[in-house]
């Protein structure tokens, strides 16, 4: 009803406008024709044009500001949507600050996200429940094989026992982010050096660099102390390095420095391969989000530079 209004006074002011200006002029020309002097004719003829130009700059003035005025509500709608995570459908949009025009639009957009939610909760629900009927016949078969080592090649029995075990760490891994992204974690706060506990996570990938004839290098301020769960955060460093190595090629550097007067910032990054397609979010990265999210003062983002690859994480004080 609110917008039929203001299109109804947009138009009905065009109307007057235009109507208006006609009789105006009908009027100064039959005006001028008393005038005798054609000085005098110019001069009303010039004020006449620029009371006009008034008129038509001040409407023009006016229906731009009812149509931002207007605007409004969609600029604002288009700015929930843009916030809503796509991982995560439990958001909606509140329907508060919006016209009655717009409560039909907003409902809809609502239900769409509450059917999203629902496949959501049924996909991750099946997955989990895949993966811990999974998990007790890998068991069972490590076991078995374990038994039967003493009969079998002992290559094809490593072989088998690796792939297992790979198999077992997938599964570990999608029941931890299936945990990580519905929120079912508990965070075990603590205050720690960021240096000392990247450095645990670091040591390990050196060896792992050394292998592939590449180095990491670090820089670091020190004294940088941060809030988090100790055994998070090692995970999160652990899976960008392992992406970094993975998918990156040549050396690795990790840059930790201060943020403000108590944030920081990590830094990982290094050329990536040709091959590398951007915009998918692996299960690495999945790990990842889940577990800044769960804490709630970090924020991960991705950059491409080029050939350059590089993934900030940024840390700042504990929310109360």
């Amino acid at each position: 009803m609110l917008r039929r209004w203001h299109l109804f006074s947009v138009v009905f002011g065009f109307i007057f406008l235009f109507l208006s200006a006609i009789f105006h002029w009908m009027a100064t020309a039959k005006e001028a024709r008393f005038l005798q002097s054609r000085e005098h004719q110019r001069e009303l003829v010039r004020w006449e044009a620029s009371y006009a130009l008034v008129m038509v700059v001040s409407f023009g003035i006016a229906s731009y500001l009812l149509a931002k005025l207007l605007n409004r509500p969609i600029v604002r709608l288009r700015s929930d949507i843009e916030s809503i995570d796509p991982r995560n459908p439990w958001q909606r949009i509140k329907p508060e600050n919006y016209p009655q025009e717009y409560l039909a639009l907003i409902h809809e957009i609502n239900r769409l996200l509450s059917k999203i939610q629902k496949v959501v909760e049924e996909s991750d629900k099946e997955a989990a429940q895949l993966a811990h009927e999974l998990k007790v016949p890998l068991t069972l078969a490590k076991i078995r094989l374990e038994k039967s080592l003493e009969k079998m090649d002992p290559e094809i029995a490593e072989e088998i026992d690796s792939e297992l075990e790979r198999l077992k760490q997938h599964m570990e891994r999608a029941i931890f982010l299936n945990k990580a992204e519905k929120g079912n974690l508990t965070i075990s706060w603590g205050k720690m050096e960021l240096g000392k506990t990247a450095e645990i996570i670091i040591e390990g990938f050196r060896l792992l660099c050394e292998n592939e004839q590449r180095q990491i290098h670090v820089e670091k301020e020190e004294g940088i102390f941060i809030e988090a769960d100790g055994t998070y955060l090692k995970q999160i460093l652990y899976n960008l390095l392992a992406n970094a190595l993975k998918h990156g090629t040549g050396d690795i550097t990790v840059r930790m420095k201060k943020k403000g007067s108590q944030g920081a910032q990590l830094l990982v990054f290094n050329k990536i391969k040709p091959i590398r397609k951007m915009g998918s979010l692996g299960l690495g990265k999945r790990i990842i989000q889940a577990l800044v999210s769960v804490h709630g003062n970090m924020t991960i983002r991705y950059k491409q530079l080029g050939s350059l690859y590089c993934a900030r994480l940024s840390l700042y004080p504990r929310k109360a």
